[in-house]
């Protein structure tokens, strides 16, 4: 009876061991062997993984070589030298020079210039308003000039003009007399004394000392002399 029960234990753990050999061999790692059903895989083949590896790592290999090529011949390549400044724009020959008159320097009215608003004159003798319809002072760079102007009556008159900087930095234009015109008109001796205003233009106010009379005129509009 003995004998009998080792001989069933020691059968019941042969029969263990011949089932566990043969599921391994039915159920690797990787996949299930179903027999003539075929196989059922989950993970790629060692040697296709491998071999898209090393591709891969080729790959970036080639890139960083030719990344560190490109990096050498970069560092290689003389400086490129900075473009040059832009040249600083020519004054507006239409504006009056802000430096100059801070310097005092009567040189800048050196040329032609002209009304830039309306002016109106009396006629002492009848009362009438007369536009001017056209006003040019010419100088030198000394401040000496002349000046010409037209009345929308068709009045003309011309006179010598001084122009010079105050002490004060204001500058005066004064008629050298009284302006003759033609059909025996004449227009009282003016004195214009001006400040420069940040566009460039001279706001003046005129003064006539013998006749009392005033108005505002403004200068900016370079001519051709």
């Amino acid at each position: 009876m003995r004998v009998a029960t080792i001989l069933a234990l020691l059968g019941i753990a042969l029969l263990s061991g011949l089932a566990a050999w043969a599921a391994l061999l039915v159920i690797p790692a990787c996949g299930l062997d179903l027999g003539p059903l075929g196989r059922l895989d989950h993970c790629p083949p060692a040697s296709v993984s491998s071999t898209e590896l090393d591709k891969e790592i080729e790959r970036q290999s080639l890139f960083t070589d030719r990344i560190n090529r490109l990096q050498r011949q970069l560092a290689m390549l003389p400086d490129c030298p900075l473009p040059p400044p832009p040249p600083e724009p020519p004054p507006d020959p239409d504006r009056l020079d802000a430096e100059k008159w801070e310097e005092s320097d009567i040189t800048l009215l050196d040329g032609c210039w002209s009304l830039a608003s309306d002016y109106t004159l009396q006629n002492v003798d009848t009362g009438v308003m007369v536009d001017v319809d056209f006003w040019e002072m010419c100088f030198d760079s000394h401040g000496q000039g002349n000046q010409e102007l037209v009345f929308s009556d068709g009045v003309t008159c011309s006179e010598p003009v001084t122009a010079r900087f105050l002490e004060d930095g204001r500058l005066s234009i004064e008629d050298d007399g009284d302006v003759d015109c033609s059909d025996e008109f004449y227009i009282y001796r003016r004195i214009m004394t001006c400040h420069l205003e940040a566009g460039g233009e001279a706001a003046c106010r005129s003064r006539q000392p013998e006749g009392g009379g005033g108005s505002d005129v403004r200068i900016v509009r370079r001519t051709s002399p």
